[in-house]
């Protein structure tokens, strides 16, 4: 096989690989259907996999345009809610019912 073609296969598939829905099950699969075809080597296959995980993180953010303080930022959080009901056979006493509503939210940042 010619390097030109050769070439192609890899822009190609580093392409496919660093795509923003692009999932790992599906570039194994699809590195591994290239390895059976011929088109690629088990050793350039392991390569490709190899560059796909140490750039997407890199690729991914320069493709969103995302700095790297914001995906390093965590969001997390909680919501509770509660009824309370006070009664009492007592003519006198008012029956009082409430809810009660509490949302807590946090943030975490990864320094690096």
């Amino acid at each position: 096989m010619t390097q030109k073609p050769n070439q192609l296969i890899r822009i190609a598939a580093i392409l496919t690989l660093t795509g923003a829905g692009a999932h790992a099950q599906s570039v194994d699969s699809l590195l591994d259907k290239l390895v059976d075809k011929g088109v690629l080597s088990v050793r350039e296959a392991n390569e490709l996999r190899e560059e796909s995980d140490k750039n997407f993180t890199s690729a991914y953010q320069v493709k969103s345009g995302m700095p790297d303080w914001v995906t390093a930022l965590r969001i997390n959080g909680d919501v509770r809610g509660r009824y309370e009901s006070f009664s009492s056979g007592n003519i006198g006493f008012n029956d009082r019912h409430r809810f009660r509503y509490r949302l807590r939210t946090g943030v975490t940042a990864v320094m690096r």
